[in-house]
């Protein structure tokens, strides 16, 4: 039976991976997801490369989703910079945040309904 993800919202943490000692159970059906959680996101944490949080479920200590932050910047031209308001501004680039990974376990995405939403 599928779950609303908003009916367990009262079980779920949002935790750096360094605070879980392994991420070996997460799946997903791309590998590339996987393997970036189970090899990669901890050395791109000790590098300030990208930060990675995990949705997990306090109850069964599981790992229903991640998400890998990185710092980027906008280029933005003049006229563009006046579009939006920014024309005070004396760079040309302004920093952002943008989504580098965010995947859902297989198990999690065919138990909770609207667990890529939230």
């Amino acid at each position: 039976m599928i779950q609303k993800i908003t009916d367990i919202a009262g079980q779920l943490t949002l935790l750096p991976i360094d605070k879980l000692e392994s991420v070996d159970r997460f799946s997903n059906e791309y590998d590339e997801y996987c393997v970036f959680l189970k090899e990669e996101a901890r050395s791109y944490e000790r590098l300030s490369i990208s930060r990675t949080h995990l949705l997990v479920d306090t109850q069964s200590n599981s790992i229903l989703d991640y998400m890998s932050l990185v710092a980027d910047s906008v280029k933005l031209s003049g006229s563009e910079k006046g579009l939006v308001e920014l024309g005070g501004i004396p760079f040309s680039t302004f920093p952002a945040l943008k989504i580098g990974k965010l995947a859902v376990d297989s198990e999690a995405k065919m138990t909770y309904s609207g667990i890529g939403n939230m």
